[in-house]
């Protein structure tokens, strides 16, 4: 008669044994998710500073460009020089900084972010 009672609590046992397991298991599988989840936003954070950079770049070019065929006109045709200190794009990185203003709130926190995790 205690023979199903002794048998139940051996059988109880194992299985307290097995979702410990089963639980350490599903732990290292979502701590192994986590991980390649952190590492496909930090290569996704800098494929955008990548995008930012190189739009940044390719609108300073097409505007020194401009700038510069702009003084030769003025050069040609006696025009006076035109004040442009207090301009965002007396220089690439003013031109820059306000370039990365103007993305938006979300970029400029994904760029500080990098600057951050770099460290």
């Amino acid at each position: 008669m205690a023979l199903p009672v002794i048998a139940g609590y051996f059988k109880w046992e194992s299985e307290q044994h097995g979702k410990i397991y089963q639980n350490t298991l599903n732990y290292h599988k979502t701590s192994k998710l986590i991980h390649i989840l952190d590492l496909s936003i930090v290569a996704t954070m800098k494929d955008v500073k990548d995008v930012v950079e190189y739009s940044t770049m390719k609108a300073w070019q097409v505007f020194a460009r401009f700038k510069l065929y702009k003084e030769n006109y003025n050069a040609k045709h006696n025009v006076t020089k035109e004040i442009c200190e207090l301009h965002y794009c007396k220089n690439a990185s003013t031109f820059a900084e306000e370039a990365i203003s103007r993305f938006g709130d979300d970029v400029f926190l994904i760029l500080k972010e990098l600057k951050l995790n770099q460290k």
